[in-house]
C-alpha cells in the first residue's frame, strides 16, 4: 500500500486492517485515478467520513450504500464545484440513507452552488446597499468585514454560492466608490 498508492503509513495500516475496506479503497482509487493526490484525498474521505458512517451504523465497508462510485461521484461534484465541502460531507450521510446516488440528491434538493455570475452580482450589490456601516467601515480600512460579508452571501444563498465567487464580487462591489 505504501509503496503502491505513496500512502502514509498510519493511512496504509487502517486500510489494510479489514478486507472489505481495502476492497473499497482499491475500487474508490480505480474509479477516482492512481494520481497520489487524488489517492490520499480518497484515504482522507475514507478514513474520516465513511469510515465515521461506518462506526455509527456498526456495519462494513461492503455493506455501505455509500458505493465507491458513489464516494468518487461525491468527490469529483466537490471537484468540480459543483457543490462545496460542507455539502459533499453531508451528501455522503444523504447517500447512505437514501441509496440515491449523489447526482440525483443534488439535482432533487437544489444543493449544487450558485455561481451564476448576474445573481451572486445582485446578492452582493443588495448586500452592500443593506449593510451601510460595515460598508463605511470596511472602505476606511478594517478588510477583516470581507469574511462577513461572505458569510451574509452564504446565509442569503442558503449555503450555496461558490465561496472563492462571492468573496470576488462583494470586494467588487465593496471597492467601487
Amino acid at each position: 500500500m505504501i509503496e503502491k498508492f505513496e500512502l502514509p503509513k498510519y493511512d496504509a495500516e487502517i486500510i489494510i486492517s479489514e478486507r472489505s475496506l481495502l476492497n473499497y479503497f482499491e475500487n474508490s482509487v480505480s474509479k477516482y485515478g492512481n494520481d497520489p493526490k487524488q489517492v490520499k484525498k480518497i484515504s482522507n474521505w475514507l478514513m474520516n467520513d465513511v469510515m465515521k458512517i461506518m462506526n455509527e451504523k456498526g456495519i462494513t465497508a461492503g455493506e455501505l450504500k455509500i458505493t465507491p462510485e458513489y464516494l468518487v461521484e461525491i468527490i469529483k461534484l466537490s471537484d468540480e464545484k459543483t457543490i462545496n465541502t460542507p455539502t459533499a460531507k453531508s451528501l455522503l450521510q444523504k447517500v447512505e440513507d437514501s441509496g440515491k446516488s449523489p447526482k440525483e440528491i443534488v439535482a432533487d434538493e437544489g444543493l449544487a452552488q450558485v455561481s451564476d455570475v448576474d445573481t451572486l452580482v445582485k446578492m452582493a450589490e443588495e448586500i452592500v446597499a443593506e449593510n451601510p456601516d460595515q460598508t463605511q467601515q470596511f472602505r476606511e480600512g478594517k478588510e477583516s468585514l470581507i469574511g462577513w460579508f461572505v458569510g451574509q452571501m452564504m446565509r442569503r444563498s442558503q449555503g450555496k454560492a461558490a465561496p472563492e465567487l462571492a468573496k470576488k464580487l462583494l470586494l467588487e462591489q465593496l471597492n467601487k466608490s
